[in-house]
């Protein structure tokens, strides 16, 4: 979910984005379904936005597609109705906007010298209704806010963490997570313990910080309400092959304490917050391989539902294991959908594949090359 936050109102809305900002559409191509969805899916490699619709039993492509610029370098995207945003390197570092519904694309910047590294975009909704973006700068140890149509992005705090990898909004104050990774260094190896750093939303001054007493390779989070699943994806072994040291590191945002660290048994690629209330974790199967499954978590019980000893295997059409899932989420049904990227062949399509809860193949559509990202709506 995302939280309804206290920004100032943004009134230079352009007309590219009316539809995002004013109305409450349901996207290209009209509303999904019954009883089924949106998916919109991130190509890193092949520089493409794609839009999907699902009725739980088949898998269409709706609309052409977006094309990103070439210098696109970027790997996550949050989508909002027919907006989305994602972000790049490129030129010292971009925040990309774009209209699923007409392919149109604008671009923020960053002030002043040096680069940003923006990571993963979480839109967040002014007052007005405005639709905005919080943008982690590993680059710079800081978090924007950027809007469309503004030729840069506003520094909101400074001095977040080492590594900041995603950036919430919590009430009054701003979430950083930082993975605590030596970037200055290039080796990006651990300098301690991942941590949360909390910031007064308004002013960016420094408010706490939680160190999550473990965990390598932070990357990404789920959260619901209160709760934040944190993902520590794991390390490398000398092969740079995964050690199968991942975690998930279970927080109450609001106490401000650590409730539990799951041992992954494997690295995790991926973290999705489910439809149906789950967040479902893409790993590694042990040390040295990247043949992956999936596992479900549980936020209300706070506990693994398919944990490391009973995961998800995901099947392909022939019965066989389908070991190349690199991103999974779930409809409302609980059915499953995972972006599937071979290894051993990184340029070719991908897939999207519709499952049944327990994996089993229920049919599958072509992606673009590199898939890293997927939004449901």
């Amino acid at each position: 979910m995302t939280r309804r936050t206290w920004l100032a109102p943004f009134t230079a809305c352009l007309a590219l984005w009316a539809t995002a900002c004013n109305t409450d559409t349901n996207g290209p191509n009209g509303p999904p379904p019954a009883g089924g969805a949106v998916v919109i899916v991130l190509n890193g490699t092949s520089r493409s936005v794609q839009a999907f619709t699902t009725d739980g039993e088949t898998v269409m492509s709706s609309g052409a597609g977006v094309s990103l610029p070439a210098t696109y370098d970027g790997n996550a995207i949050d989508v909002s109705l027919d907006l989305f945003v994602t972000t790049s390197s490129a030129g010292g570092g971009q925040v990309i906007w774009g209209a699923l519904d007409t392919g149109e694309m604008v671009t923020t910047g960053f002030p002043g010298p040096g680069v940003a590294d923006p990571g993963k975009p979480t839109l967040v909704v002014d007052l007005g209704g405005n639709v905005g973006a919080l943008v982690p700068a590993r680059g710079r140890n800081a978090v924007f806010l950027a809007f469309p149509g503004a030729a840069d992005a506003s520094l909101l705090a400074s001095d977040v963490g080492e590594y900041v990898v995603r950036a919430l909004p919590f009430g009054n104050l701003l979430i950083s997570v930082d993975g605590n990774l030596d970037d200055v260094g290039g080796t990006l190896g651990p300098l301690g313990p991942p941590r949360l750093e909390y910031s007064n939303f308004l002013t960016g001054t420094f408010f706490d910080e939680l160190d999550l007493g473990t965990g390598i390779g932070v990357t990404d989070i789920s959260f619901l309400g209160d709760d934040l699943a944190v993902l520590a994806g794991g390390s490398l072994d000398a092969g740079m092959l995964p050690s199968g040291d991942g975690t998930l590191v279970l927080v109450n945002a609001l106490g401000r304490g650590v409730d539990g660290a799951f041992p992954l048994d494997g690295n995790g690629l991926s973290i999705e917050g489910g439809r149906n209330g789950l967040a479902y974790v893409t790993r590694t199967r042990g040390a040295g391989t990247v043949d992956s499954d999936v596992l479900s978590f549980s936020f209300s019980t706070g506990n693994w539902v398919q944990g490391p000893n009973n995961p998800i295997q995901p099947k392909d059409s022939d019965g066989s294991d389908l070991d190349t899932c690199r991103v999974t989420s779930a409809l409302a049904s609980g059915r499953l959908l995972c972006l599937t990227l071979d290894p051993a062949a990184p340029s070719a399509p991908g897939r999207l594949v519709l499952m049944q809860a327990d994996g089993t193949f229920i049919t599958d559509v072509s992606v673009g090359a590199g898939a890293s990202d997927i939004a449901i709506r």
